[in-house]
C-alpha cells in the first residue's frame, strides 16, 4: 500500500525506473571492477565518474519524456479556458505524440469554429434583440441586467422607482427555482406579462427575459364580447319594438283617440322609431372592417381634411411623409375627432366671455424618419375630457344628442391599422388626442 501511494504519480514511477536501471549498472560494474583486483580508490573514482554521468543522463531522459506531458497539460489547460489560440508544438514528427498532438490541434479548430459560430450567433440575437418593440432584457442568476434594448430602458424608466439600479429585484420582480423570474403583483395584474428562456453564455447561466404587453389582446376580447352583446341586444330590441311601433301605428289611426292619447301614442312611436334606427346603426358601424390600405402623402390628406372643415380655429403642422393606411377610414378618424374638439371650444364659449377666450384647433403630423412611427395629434383649448378612462368605451358619451360610438371607432379604425390611439387633458386647458401608425416597413 505504501509503495503503491509513494508511485503514485507518472513521474515518480518514470523515475524509480531511470533510478533501479542506474543502480543495477553500478552493481554490475562495482561487480566487474572487483573481479579485475581494482583498487579501492580506482572504484571510488569510476563510481563517482559513473553516477554524475548517468544522473545527468538520466535527469535528461526524464527531462525528454516529461517535457511533452507538460505541453499536452497546456494544450489541455486552452481548451479548458477556451483559448484556442494557444497550442505547444512537441516537437515530434510522427508517433503517438504526434498524433496526439494533431488529435488536440483538431478539437482546437473544433472548438475554434464553434466560438467562432456562437459568437456570431449571439451578436446576431443581441442586434435582433435591440430592435424589438417589446422590452427584452438578458440578465445573470443574481438578476443583474447584462444587456436590455431601448424598449427594456424605457420600461425601466416607467415603473423603477430606485436610483438607476440594473438589478431586476429592484423592480420588485422574484425568482423562484421552478418558475424563474416572475413580475411583481402590482404589474402582473396589468397588461404586461414575462417569458423566460435559460441559455449559458461563456459558461454562466443566463436568462432572456420578453415582456409582453397584452393590451391588444385584452382589446380584442373586449370587442368580441361587445360585439356578441349589440347582437343579443339588437336582436332583443328589434323583436320588442318592433310590434309597439306597429301597433301604435294602428291605434293612430283610430278616429276616437282623444288629442292626449294621440300625442302620447306619436311619442312612443317616434322612440320606437329612434331606438330602432340607433340599434341598426350601431350594428352595421360595428361590424368587421375592412381596410383599403393605399399610400399617400401627409400634405394630400391635410388638404381633404380643410376642404371638409370650414373652421378659421382650425390650424395644422403637418410635415411631409408618407402614410400607408386607409385614408378615407383615417379621414372620418380625424374629422371626428376634431369636431370634437369644435363641440369643446362651443361649449367653452358659451361659459367664458368671448373676448377673453381664443379658440383653437390643431392638428399635427410628424415623422422623424421613413421607419419611425407616424404621429399625429388633434389638440384644442376647449373644456377637456371629464372621464378619460371611459373615453373609448362603447355607448358612453357626456353629449345630450351623443350616441358613445364616435372614440369607439376611432379606436377601432387605428387599432384595426395596427396603431395606437390615446387621450390626455391639457395642463393648461382643452385636450390632446394623439395617434400612432406605423412607418415604412422595410
Amino acid at each position: 500500500m505504501w509503495l503503491t501511494s509513494l508511485l503514485g504519480s507518472f513521474e515518480r514511477q518514470f523515475a524509480a525506473v531511470i533510478t533501479s536501471c542506474i543502480c543495477l549498472f553500478l552493481l554490475m560494474l562495482n561487480a566487474l571492477l572487483a573481479l579485475l583486483n581494482s583498487s579501492f580508490l580506482t572504484i571510488l573514482t569510476v563510481n563517482i565518474i559513473v553516477i554524475t554521468c548517468t544522473i545527468l543522463v538520466g535527469w535528461r531522459v526524464y527531462q525528454r519524456f516529461i517535457a511533452p506531458l507538460k505541453l499536452l497539460k497546456v494544450d489541455i489547460n486552452s481548451l479548458l479556458k477556451d483559448d484556442y489560440n494557444v497550442y505547444a508544438d512537441l516537437g515530434y514528427q510522427s508517433g503517438a505524440l504526434n498524433h496526439i498532438h494533431q488529435d488536440l490541434q483538431k478539437l482546437h479548430l473544433h472548438f475554434k469554429q464553434v466560438k467562432d459560430t456562437y459568437t456570431k450567433d449571439v451578436y446576431l440575437v443581441y442586434r435582433l434583440i435591440s430592435r424589438f418593440d417589446a422590452p427584452v432584457a438578458v440578465v445573470d442568476a443574481q438578476g443583474n441586467v447584462t444587456y436590455m434594448n431601448h424598449a427594456f430602458e424605457h420600461w425601466i424608466s416607467l415603473h423603477d422607482k430606485t436610483d438607476g439600479s440594473r438589478n431586476i429585484q429592484d423592480l420588485g420582480m422574484v425568482f423562484n427555482d421552478s418558475t424563474g423570474w416572475s413580475l411583481p403583483d402590482s404589474l402582473a395584474v396589468g397588461n404586461w406579462r414575462l417569458s423566460e428562456s435559460q441559455f449559458v453564455e461563456s459558461n454562466q447561466p443566463m436568462s432572456l427575459l420578453v415582456l409582453n404587453n397584452i393590451t391588444s389582446e385584452l382589446r380584442e376580447s373586449e370587442r368580441k364580447a361587445w360585439h356578441q352583446m349589440v347582437r343579443v341586444i339588437s336582436h332583443e330590441i328589434k323583436n320588442s319594438l318592433t310590434p309597439i311601433k306597429s301597433l301604435t301605428q294602428s291605434l293612430l289611426s283610430k278616429a276616437d283617440i282623444s288629442e292626449l292619447n294621440k300625442e302620447a301614442l306619436h311619442v312612443i312611436h317616434d322612440r320606437s322609431h329612434s331606438l330602432i334606427a340607433f340599434v341598426k346603426n350601431y350594428s352595421e358601424q360595428t361590424k368587421t372592417i375592412t381596410l383599403n390600405v393605399s399610400s399617400f402623402s401627409s400634405r394630400s390628406l391635410q388638404d381633404s381634411l380643410t376642404g371638409l372643415i370650414d373652421d378659421h380655429h382650425f390650424h395644422c403642422q403637418v410635415e411631409e411623409c408618407q402614410i400607408t393606411a386607409d385614408k378615407v377610414l383615417l379621414e372620418q378618424v380625424l374629422i371626428n375627432l376634431i369636431k370634437n374638439s369644435q363641440e369643446s371650444i362651443s361649449v367653452k364659449q358659451d361659459e367664458a366671455a368671448s373676448s377673453q377666450f381664443q379658440p383653437k384647433i390643431e392638428l399635427i403630423i410628424y415623422q422623424s424618419t421613413p421607419k419611425e412611427k407616424i404621429q399625429i395629434k388633434v389638440i384644442d383649448n376647449g373644456t377637456g375630457f371629464h372621464q378619460l378612462s371611459d373615453l373609448f368605451v362603447p355607448f358612453y358619451t357626456t353629449k345630450p344628442e351623443g350616441q358613445g360610438i364616435g372614440l369607439y371607432l376611432c379606436r377601432e379604425i387605428i387599432e384595426k391599422h395596427h396603431g395606437k390611439i390615446d387621450a390626455k387633458n391639457n395642463d393648461g386647458a382643452g385636450a390632446c388626442v394623439f395617434i400612432e401608425l406605423p412607418g415604412q416597413q422595410s
